[in-house]
């Protein structure tokens, strides 16, 4: 597709991506001199177009990139590579140990757990950026306006409003119960792993009290912090926090509506927020067979797109 055409040359929209094209009535120099000109134009139009493009925003007439498969790859490799480590055996030594080999044996052992636990960590931070990417990207299925600028300000809240926009937290117990999990584990391993290890409140201090010494913040609750322990993750606590997660994902896809949301944004098309569009979405999920043709016709769009199969 022709974007820009000239007697220097030709700038047009291919299968990778954008491309200029020099005539070869001009000199390198000359076009050197021709790209430069452009690129001060694009400045300009930026300029112009940014009260635009900050009312597009703010009425929700934008689409945001699908960026799924990213995140799920990502959560999925780590968790995968923490089973791994974890999963080591401690291993036999010969039949006539050595004090020497029995410390290698130990020393094995433990270097497998503490990469467990170091893997374990990146699964959690991971898995708490996929669950913002999706439930936002769930949103446009699910009712939300996404006018008045309430699209910026959600996706610069936290997590769990994120989460909340998606799920009633008072709904069920169930729905009650996987939220408090994640936010016992968003305290205690994710933020403390993100932000310097500083955990919440004054848990990460320790007081001195007269007569008495120094105490943790955390009193009798240190038992809970990372910590208490000599691994930040031990194996057990990656076993619990994997079977949260997996209840999470799987209470997110609970109800035919938010489970139609899930399977677009899994299918990592990119996803409209203006109106038209998600009165779309909703018409769609009316029955299995409209939602499967919708599906198949927008992958076939994406597909040609992406394809230049015009």
């Amino acid at each position: 597709m022709i974007v820009f055409m000239s007697a220097a040359g030709t700038i047009s929209f291919r299968k990778f991506g954008l491309e200029a094209e020099r005539s070869t009535s001009i000199t390198p120099k000359q076009w050197a001199v021709a790209l430069r000109r452009l690129q001060m134009g694009v400045a300009f139009v930026e300029r112009e177009l940014q009260p635009l493009a900050t009312d597009a925003a703010r009425s929700g007439h934008v689409a945001l990139a699908n960026r799924f498969g990213a995140f799920d790859l990502r959560y999925h490799f780590f968790r995968a590579e923490a089973d791994g480590k974890f999963g080591v055996p401690l291993q036999r030594a010969d039949e006539d140990p050595s004090i020497l080999r029995l410390s290698e044996v130990i020393g094995n052992y433990t270097t497998a757990e503490r990469s467990g636990s170091y893997l374990s960590g990146a699964m959690i931070d991971v898995f708490f950026s996929r669950l913002e990417h999706m439930t936002v990207l769930m949103l446009p299925f699910l009712g939300f306006d996404a006018s008045s600028g309430e699209l910026l300000k959600l996706i610069r809240s936290d997590w769990d409003e994120k989460y909340k926009a998606v799920l009633d937290i008072s709904a069920d117990k169930e729905t009650i119960r996987l939220y408090d999990e994640l936010k016992k584990v968003k305290e205690c391993f994710r933020n403390p792993l993100s932000h310097g290890g500083f955990e919440k409140g004054w848990w990460s201090l320790y007081l001195f009290l007269p007569r008495a010494g120094t105490i943790p913040g955390s009193f009798t609750d240190i038992a809970k912090s990372m910590q208490f322990n000599y691994l930040t993750i031990a194996k057990e606590t990656h076993a619990e926090i994997c079977a949260l997660f997996n209840a999470v994902d799987a209470h997110l896809g609970a109800t035919p509506g938010r489970a139609y949301a899930l399977e677009y944004v899994r299918s990592e098309l990119n996803v409209g927020f203006d109106e038209p569009e998600a009165k779309r979405y909703q018409a769609a999920m009316s029955s299995r067979s409209d939602w499967d043709e919708f599906l198949q016709r927008k992958s076939y769009l994406h597909d040609q797109h992406a394809n230049m199969d015009y």
